[in-house]
């Protein structure tokens, strides 16, 4: 069964795309055939998906409730809760599009590498113990999620004064990010095993390994950095749209508690700075679950280069072996690739410290126009 199988065999990945095909977070790939099935059909149902997206919002800022609430608030609130529209519109959409109408052919390319890298490498084994199982996890994070999103449905009732079956679309949206933040996760994941496995090959093996070894293991690295490139391209602006969530969401929670803080009874400030905290750990997580995995495949892919220049030194001067060596580095350097944000820029752990320098920057922005706010609320002019 596809469930049981280890990360390390990129079929393992077909019950989860089947799951995420309902909401086209993934495209409907068939793995049997390697091509994409019912693609006409996929492209009608993400058209309905991307219409009730819309119908969504537009009956969410036309709600009494949170046009009372909209008016009521500062400046601030308004354009940060402008801008968390304008994410729940992006993010989603850009998904559906790049599983149904854009990037087919790296969709394609991406899957097919990877049936290709395990065949080669020839990773077959199941995994032994349930706790291993990547679908076992995955039902924990679902409950700790599931917990979570209850809270999460029970505090925005209490603070907008709506039934909780109102407001149970918040919840799908949440919901959608983590999918597609376990998806990209996954995926990187993939990328890390096999360049572990390769280093590990090449270490062990080198002094075996014979002119057709040193040329599969090339390819096997060419493959990799190719599937790094399409990678990127097909998920670059959703990783964007998590990054800006994560600071919107930072900076949106620390000055609604602010705000708030004087302006409602006990009771709903606590609700309201627990749920606002819950939001701060939800978006971390994400943001952590996308960066630091990226950054270790990475590293990964350098360790290989660092070996191939190490392992040189191990073969006797102009002997056989250091030759093809030599090839195999060359070779390989020109298919080292970095995972990027569509091009824009590279991601790693120092994207970490910047998103904090900014994340703060704006807030003692927005606390500055707060104070102004009042001021001006306190003591307005007299012309």
């Amino acid at each position: 069964m596809n469930s049981k199988l280890p990360i390390k065999n990129i079929k393992f990945i077909k019950p989860l795309f089947l799951y995420l095909n309902i909401f086209l977070i993934a495209p409907w790939y068939d793995f049997n055939k390697l091509s994409f099935r019912n693609l006409n059909i996929s492209k009608l149902y993400g058209s309905v998906l991307i219409l009730v997206k819309f119908t969504w919002l537009f009956s969410l800022t036309m709600n009494e409730n949170i046009q009372r609430k909209m008016f009521q608030n500062t400046p601030t609130f308004k354009v940060l809760y402008t801008f968390w529209i304008l994410n729940q519109v992006v993010r989603p959409v850009m998904a559906i599009l790049k599983s149904t109408f854009w990037d087919i052919n790296k969709w394609t390319t991406l899957i097919t590498n990877f049936e290709l890298i395990d065949t080669k490498l020839q990773i077959v084994d199941q995994q032994k113990s349930i706790f291993q199982n990547f679908y076992f996890r995955l039902g924990m994070k679902h409950v700790v999620v599931a917990i979570w999103f209850a809270f999460q449905l029970y505090a925005f009732s209490l603070f907008l004064g709506m039934p909780i079956l109102e407001t149970f679309w918040f919840g799908g949206d949440y919901y959608r990010e983590f999918l597609m933040v376990v998806f990209i996760n996954t995926l990187i994941k993939c990328f890390k095993e096999r360049y572990e496995y390769l280093n590990a090959k090449l270490l062990k093996q080198c002094k075996n390994f014979t002119d057709r070894d040193f040329r599969q293991v090339q390819e096997i690295y060419r493959l990799l950095g190719e599937n790094v490139d399409d990678f990127s391209h097909i998920f670059g602006y959703q990783i964007i749209c998590v990054l800006f969530r994560f600071g919107l969401e930072i900076i949106s929670c620390l000055n609604y508690s602010y705000v708030t803080l004087s302006s409602v009874n006990k009771d709903v400030l606590y609700g309201i700075l627990a749920a606002n905290l819950c939001s701060m750990i939800f978006v971390t997580c994400n943001v952590l679950m996308v960066i630091l995995p990226i950054d270790e495949a990475t590293q990964e892919a350098k360790k290989f280069m660092d070996l191939c220049y190490k392992l040189q030194e191990q073969f006797p001067h102009e002997s056989k072996e250091l030759d093809a060596l030599s090839k195999l580095t060359v070779c390989c350097k020109n298919f080292q690739r970095e995972f990027t944000a569509a091009g824009f820029f590279n991601i790693n752990k120092r994207i970490l410290f910047a998103l904090g320098g900014n994340v703060a920057t704006y807030y003692i922005i927005t606390i500055q126009l707060n104070e102004s706010q009042y001021q001006k609320c306190q003591y307005p002019s007299e012309f």
